[in-house]
């Protein structure tokens, strides 16, 4: 068995039967590398979704220990000390912990992996989806060639005579189906509500709706033939941007569940709240929080401010319009979820921390991120509905784009588009855009 197979066959298995079936064929197999894997998922999270409902925790644990006798015989001791240490390191990790609070309804905590590798490493601390855009898919693409390149092959032999344009959309296409068929299991056995990939549109159509609805379409008619079904496991991500209103209602009449992106402000999510979904598998509202921190951080050090204390600061603007835009939700009564993202450090996820597991909050983040938030024991304290610091809030506003991000009115349809950290994002999506366009010339 595949890495993919075995997870699917034991972590997902439909039956007691079918679960020790696949053990066994693991176990005869003797496929080390294989087998290693299937141990670290056993002491993982990834047991939550399905097996340990189906089996009892000895069980599991049973399987486990029968992994580890063979990998004494066949792998160095020092590898299996790696293996036996991340398993301890899973079980102790603040992320973990979280995720285990949220499925015990005492926290209103959803992470998703914010990169188009390494999200195993993610799913097995409680990660429950995966993101990509066209900067992760462009990172992808250089640090692993490999890889990509046969996903180049396979969309110049399935689909010839296709324009640049378009193979870049197939190839993104077929880099997220790579992801999607990994997490299916969990899109599964959650009936729907986790285990999604999310995909992005063409960045340089941000102010043409039409384009945007066209490619989206675009994108669900090819992983509906790719999965031969009416319900691939993709949420779309929609730039938040004045263009994008007339997107979203088309797109929420097909039936499709929706991310809005480039987001950073209240005024954002107050106007795309009241379009998008209602209920627990509603929506998802993102606040790239930590870009503007990093845009707040260098104002206020322009404004004269020793840059120490201006770092230290700026970590609670993204806090703060966190904070806002989650009361307004719940003032409204409106269930889209409101993701952080562009994690800077633990403050980030400090930040999201919510005990409502009725209207939870998410955060997207690289491993590197939850690494530096898993180094020690931190408290699992509701942060988004504590009363905001007024003291910081009245510093933070001597940035204008703290201001314009934290107030109703601090941006508008007529000025969003020159907003400098939309601007900036927006164009490192184009960026690495092109730079995917020119390799596929």
């Amino acid at each position: 068995m595949t890495n993919i197979e075995a997870r699917k066959n034991i972590l997902f298995a439909a039956s007691p039967k079918g679960f020790h079936n696949a053990m066994r064929v693991l176990l005869e197999e003797k496929n080390a590398e294989v087998i290693k894997e299937i141990y670290i998922d056993l002491n993982s999270r990834l047991v939550e979704w399905s097996l340990a409902k189906l089996l009892p925790r000895q069980e599991i644990a049973a399987a486990a220990e029968a992994c580890e006798a063979i990998l004494k015989e066949k792998i160095p001791a020092e590898e299996l000390k790696a293996a036996k240490d991340e398993v301890e390191n899973i079980a102790d990790c603040n992320s973990a912990q979280l995720c285990k609070l949220q499925d015990e309804g005492k926290m209103g905590f959803i992470w998703g992996h914010d990169l188009c590798t390494g999200y195993i490493w993610s799913l097995r601390r409680g990660a429950r989806f995966v993101t990509s855009n066209p900067a992760k898919i462009n990172v992808f693409r250089k640090d692993y060639p490999e890889e990509w390149r046969a996903i180049v092959q396979k969309v110049r032999t399935e689909h010839p005579g296709l324009t640049p344009e378009e193979r870049v959309s197939w190839c993104w296409v077929e880099c997220v189906a790579r992801i999607a068929k990994e997490l299916r299991p969990i899109y599964d056995v959650s009936n729907g509500k986790y285990g999604f990939v999310c995909i992005q549109p063409n960045p340089t159509k941000l102010e043409d709706s039409q384009a945007m609805i066209d490619e989206i379409r675009f994108f669900e008619t090819a992983f509906r033939q790719i999965f031969d079904t009416c319900d691939p496991n993709i949420v779309y991500k929609v730039p938040a941007v004045p263009a994008a209103r007339e997107t979203v209602k088309k797109l929420k009449k097909d039936g499709l569940r929706l991310c809005m992106t480039l987001n950073f402000s209240v005024f954002q999510h107050d106007t795309f709240g009241d379009l998008l979904g209602y209920g627990e598998y509603g929506d998802f509202l993102v606040l790239m929080g930590g870009i503007v921190d990093d845009f707040v951080k260098k104002e206020l050090v322009a404004e004269g401010m020793d840059e120490k204390e201006a770092v230290e600061i700026s970590h609670y603007a993204a806090t703060a319009i966190l904070n806002r835009s989650y009361a307004n939700n719940r003032r409204k009564g409106i269930d889209p979820i409101i993701m952080g993202g562009s994690a800077r450090g633990a403050w980030s996820i400090e930040a999201v921390l919510c005990s409502d597991a009725e209207h939870p909050v998410a955060i997207t983040s690289m491993a590197s991120m939850i690494s530096v938030y898993d180094e020690e024991k931190r408290p699992c304290e509701d942060v988004i509905r504590k009363p905001l610091d007024e003291t910081k809030v009245e510093i933070l506003k001597k940035s204008k784009i703290f201001r314009q991000a934290f107030e109703f009115e601090g941006l508008n349809d007529a000025n969003i588009m020159e907003y400098p950290p939309l601007q900036s994002v927006s164009s490192s999506f184009v960026n690495a855009y092109y730079e995917t366009l020119e390799s596929l010339k």
